[in-house]
């Protein structure tokens, strides 16, 4: 009688081994000369098909993938669908990145206001000096701010700018 363990078969005893056909014998040994995965599925001999299936995850954001055999069970933490990340949100930007977002009137008219208002100025220079302009630094809306009490942009303006750009 032969006798199959895990991905193991063979005509001599195995123990806690499952006793098998001659015919299921053969069968499984054909399965796996074929290349195929064989095992024990409650308690009876299983051949997988060698079809593939993709599983996903989200880690940190990032949608990771992985092929199984179709027949396996999905890993814990792992789905059959594409999962969707999280919106991200830039919130900083280099000088020339927030120059970008004023149109090329509002540029002309800040630069020609650096000329006559000091606090102005300081705002421009530090724009143009910073390393990067963040829009949850306090000085970045206080400068918008400044820019409207001179006329410079229209209030609407403000939140057009101090909106984060989705990546």
């Amino acid at each position: 009688m032969p006798y199959m363990k895990n991905d193991v078969i063979s005509k001599t005893e195995i123990t806690d081994a499952i006793e098998i056909t001659d015919e299921q014998y053969k069968t499984l040994l054909d399965a796996k000369l074929a290349g195929k995965k064989v095992t024990v599925r409650n308690d009876e001999p299983f051949i997988y098909s060698g079809d593939k299936r993709t599983v996903y995850q989200l880690v940190n954001n990032i949608v990771e993938s992985q092929e199984i055999l179709k027949e396996d069970d999905t890993p814990e933490g792992w789905q059959d669908t594409k999962p969707t990340p999280e919106p991200e949100f830039k919130t900083k930007f280099t000088s020339l990145e927030y120059l970008d977002r004023f149109t090329d009137q509002e540029q002309v008219d800040i630069v020609t206001a650096t000329n006559s208002n000091i606090q102005i100025k300081l705002f421009y220079d530090r724009l143009l000096a910073a390393t990067f302009i963040d829009l949850e630094d306090h000085r970045t809306e206080a400068g918008i701010d400044a820019l409207i009490a001179a006329g410079l942009l229209d209030e609407s303006r403000k939140e057009q700018l101090m909106t984060p750009e989705q990546v």
